[in-house]
């Protein structure tokens, strides 16, 4: 298997592309519970996004 890691730049394009649909599927389907979790889950996200890997 390959794994292919994307370039800040590119992280960026992609969430700025899918996020916003996504967040409001969630907020539709499961109301402030689900936006709650969405807003854990996006924060460890970004912590995880903010360390160097595959290096």
């Amino acid at each position: 298997m390959k794994v292919n890691a994307l370039a800040p730049e590119e992280r960026e394009k992609m969430r700025k592309a899918a996020q916003p649909a996504v967040e409001a599927q969630i907020e539709s389907a499961l109301g402030e519970p689900g936006v709650m979790m969405m807003k854990q889950f996006l924060k460890a996200v970004d912590d995880a996004n903010s360390t160097h890997y595959l290096q």
